[in-house]
């Protein structure tokens, strides 16, 4: 079976891309992932979408993979020059990323052109992707956002996705987005997410691009940022080889730190804090708990802003109350994470008793990450 870890088959197997009126299939050898959308119904003829899905299977697991089904010359140059970028960085992964051999039998070099002329926008809820909903909607002409559903929840048929979406669907209306849902279940696959999320956000984003004309997600961190926590999926050099030239797709707000990015949400004329989605902990309801990591560096971004951190969050105790009583995360990738976001917030409070508070924090987590053995020290997931 070609999805366990740790087996080098080198096995070759076909891909094919299968349409109806539930959606697409993608079948990869003996197994295949789904991708649909209500809205979007057959999804793109183009089949740029499949590659981006297929690459994070073929470098998941080793696979080499023959596709059959037209594709962009374009989207596979792009592919294969992502594929040489992860090449160059596995080295320094916990877990192995092979090689990418990706091929396509049917290379359209003039494909047709792409949807409207708007754009799509992958929206989650959060704080990056509200910020890039309120900062590039009329510069990049989006008019409408996409929530996938199988990232955090199974299917779109889940009580808690249902709830996120009311919460997602709530933030759209109020920047001017139109809401679609895209599902798909390529983590069934067991794919590396964690390194290859954008390829599946790029996936969902190009199935639309029958009906829109581009894409765009939001980055998670500012240039230095970057450089500090990399390797990681989400970053400008993987978004780069994410667009095609039919279908472009733009990576937004990685020239802004965080705390910007409340501070814009925050003045938004329609009150859009209650209604994000931030939290880390109550993946149960979609809500927002107000004492895990992700609630707590929100609440402190707030309160360097002068902001009220309680709203939208179902304990509304002061953050620096809380942030001892966070766990110090164990894994190196969080490790750097959360020292990004520290530092962040030491330069942007007010008070220094509450940069004080922030400092020693940030002293565990460094002392965290000296104590781990030097061969873990780089990167690791767990």
């Amino acid at each position: 079976m070609w999805f366990r870890r740790g087996r080098d088959l080198q096995e070759r197997v076909a891909a094919s891309v299968v349409r109806s009126s539930a959606g697409v299939l993608v079948k990869v050898g003996t197994r295949q992932f789904s991708i649909a959308s209500k809205e979007i119904a057959r999804g793109a003829e183009i089949a740029d979408f499949a590659l981006y899905g297929l690459a994070a299977i073929g470098m998941s697991h080793g696979v080499e993979i023959d596709l059959d089904a037209p594709v962009t010359e374009s989207a596979l140059a792009q592919v294969n020059e992502l594929g040489e970028m992860w090449a160059l960085w596995s080295t320094r992964l916990p877990r192995r990323i092979h090689p990418l051999r990706l091929h396509a039998s049917e290379v359209v070099t003039s494909p047709c052109a792409s949807g409207s002329g708007d754009g799509l926008l992958c929206m989650s809820g959060g704080v990056d992707s509200t910020y890039a909903g309120i900062t590039a909607s009329t510069r990049l002409n989006l008019t409408a956002g996409m929530l996938i559903a199988g990232a955090d929840y199974p299917s779109e048929d889940d009580p808690r996705f249902l709830a996120l979406r009311a919460r997602v669907s709530r933030l759209s209306d109020r920047i001017g987005l139109e809401l679609f849902t895209v599902t798909t279940d390529i983590q069934r696959l067991k794919i590396e997410y964690r390194m290859f999320h954008p390829l599946v956000l790029a996936m969902c984003l190009h199935f639309a691009s029958d009906r829109f004309s581009r894409g765009a997600f939001a980055s998670d961190f500012c240039g230095a940022q970057e450089f500090h926590v990399h390797p990681w999926g989400n970053n400008s050099l993987v978004a780069a080889k994410l667009g095609s030239e039919r279908f472009p797709v733009f990576h937004v707000g990685a020239d802004v730190r965080r705390t910007e990015k409340v501070r814009a949400i925050a003045q938004h004329e329609n009150g859009l804090i209650p209604h994000l989605s931030v939290c880390s902990a109550d993946i149960s309801s979609s809500g927002n708990c107000g004492v895990c990591a992700k609630c707590v560096r929100t609440k402190l971004s707030l309160m360097s802003l002068g902001c009220d951190h309680s709203a939208g969050f179902a304990d509304g105790a002061s953050p620096l109350q809380l942030l001892d009583r966070v766990p110090i995360e164990r894994s190196t990738l969080k490790l750097l994470r959360t020292e990004v976001f520290l530092m962040e917030l030491i330069g942007d409070l007010r008070d220094e008793a509450a940069r004080e508070v922030v400092r020693r924090y940030l002293d565990r987590v460094r002392r965290s990450h000296r104590q781990r053995p030097a061969e873990r020290r780089r990167l690791s997931f767990a």
